[in-house]
């Protein structure tokens, strides 16, 4: 008696792993590349409205804001940011995430942006700050990048 039983076979199944393994294994670092450049685009993209919000109070009452509640900001600080007074009395913002530093200045309007050279993509994280700040200047030392801009 025969008997019509249909399945795959074991070469098959095998096949069809491998091929989900080579999918899963250039897919996940591509989708880590673009969640970084996504969490340093927004770092930039805050630190620049905290710029402006300063430059608005600077307008208003003469001098940088020493205190965030000052501040015309309507969002709250994200978790990596801390927020602290420069040595001249001034507020400034700092994004420190996984070898990433993001300093944003507002009484020199300066910005900077560094990264660890031993950051697990370092070559991303370079790109994103050049791209990020297209006229800045180099100032990479032997342990990490850093890019320096004054916006205005």
């Amino acid at each position: 008696m025969k008997s019509n039983i249909q399945a795959f076979t074991l070469i098959e199944l095998l096949v069809v792993v491998l091929v989900i393994g080579i999918l899963a294994a250039v897919a996940v670092p591509q989708y880590q590349k673009a969640v970084l450049k996504s969490q340093m685009t927004q770092a930039f993209i805050t630190g620049k409205a905290f710029l402006e919000a300063q430059d608005l109070y600077f307008l208003a009452n003469g001098a940088y804001a020493s205190s965030w509640n000052d501040l015309d900001l309507q969002f709250e600080v994200p978790s990596g940011w801390s927020k602290s007074l420069f040595s001249d009395g001034h507020l400034y913002l700092r994004y420190l995430k996984g070898g990433i530093d993001w300093d944003f200045y507002p009484s020199s309007h300066y910005v900077y942006c560094l990264v660890e050279k031993s950051h697990a993509n370092v070559t991303i994280a370079r790109s994103t700050c050049e791209n990020l700040l297209p006229q800045a200047k180099d100032k990479s030392t032997s342990n990490r990048h850093a890019f320096e801009i004054k916006l205005y």
